[in-house]
């Protein structure tokens, strides 16, 4: 997947309409704990997690006045309810306007949220 960056603060007054793209994907991996691979017999409070993928920026604008801009890419992802939130940050890459991160991020989703309290 791809899509357009907007960039917004104060550095933006200076960046016109510049836009770049940011190419990830993502996939759903459930967790299987036996050795039949049988996903609906997991004990585990874990369901699965989304894992994404971070390929790479392109013609992202520069942001700094000395040199080229310094990248990174923040994952973050929440709840539905808004209560739980993760976040996760790719490696920096210094000086470069078409970055290459190839990272992988794992986000867990429980079985039930409420499963803990269940135990208890």
């Amino acid at each position: 997947r791809k899509c357009q960056l907007k960039y917004r603060g104060r550095a933006s007054l200076y960046l016109e309409k510049k836009t770049g793209v940011l190419t990830y994907s993502t996939k759903w991996v459930p967790v299987q704990s036996d050795a039949n691979n049988d996903v609906e017999t997991v004990s585990s409070r874990i369901k699965g997690v989304w894992r994404v993928f971070v390929k790479c920026g392109e013609n992202l604008a520069n942001r700094d006045f000395i040199g080229k801009s310094d990248p990174y890419c923040v994952v973050k992802v929440a709840s539905s309810d808004g209560w739980h939130s993760f976040e996760q940050v790719t490696a920096t890459k210094y000086n470069d306007l078409n970055p290459v991160w190839d990272e992988y991020f794992d986000f867990p989703i429980v079985v039930n949220s409420n499963s803990l309290e269940e135990v208890l």
